[in-house]
């Protein structure tokens, strides 16, 4: 038969917890196709090549009369377990947004290193010109000093811009850690949820 069940069903057909359901599909063990928002669901062909026969389904009498506690918890189940895989791709959205916002990072860092490498460099080598100069030049003298102090000027500003840049990095980091916290415990507390039915 070509039929396909959700997450609980399948468990249920098997005779295992949810949990060992889950561990065989992230272990590749199970194949499972995805339904509707994003909803797993299992072939039972797929359930029988993994666990050999399945458990018989109660009869039709008395699963007509299920009552309206159990339904209700069979959608809380399957609402928690919709919520979880919303909850995992937003986290996994944010890892990515924070790998991404770190590599551009060490590149600006590595870009500003970069301009005061060579603004030292070019500070060293005017001082080496001043120093070989005559004693005598006195136009050229105030003019080399006064390229001195641009120079002086400009290292000064790239410091404070790195600076600046690394507060930011710092602040921004604060925000990225929060809302992985954040992401992080509402996927307990949805696991929780699916988990216990509450």
């Amino acid at each position: 038969m070509n039929m396909k069940l959700s997450i609980t069903k399948a468990a249920e057909l098997a005779g295992v917890s949810r949990t060992t359901l889950y561990n065989d599909i992230n272990s590749g063990k199970l194949s499972y196709d995805i339904q509707g928002k994003k909803r797993k669901v299992i072939d039972v062909a797929e359930l029988e090549r993994v666990y050999g026969t399945l458990e018989q389904p109660e009869n039709t009498e008395s699963s007509k009369t299920v009552n309206p506690e159990q339904k209700l918890t069979t959608y809380t189940s399957m609402s928690s377990e919709t919520e979880l895989e919303v909850l995992k791709e937003k986290l996994s959205t944010l890892e990515n947004e924070r790998k991404r916002e770190r590599e551009k990072l060490v590149d600006e860092i590595e870009h500003l290193r970069n301009r005061l490498e060579k603004t030292d460099n070019e500070r060293t080598r005017l001082t080496a010109v001043l120093t070989d100069q005559r004693a005598g030049q006195g136009a050229d003298d105030k003019e080399r000093n006064q390229k001195m102090e641009n120079l002086e000027a400009i290292v000064l500003k790239l410091q404070k811009q790195n600076n600046q840049f690394l507060v930011r990095e710092k602040a921004r980091k604060k925000r990225v850690e929060k809302r992985r916290l954040e992401a992080e415990n509402k996927k307990k507390r949805g696991f929780f949820r699916g988990l216990f039915g509450l």
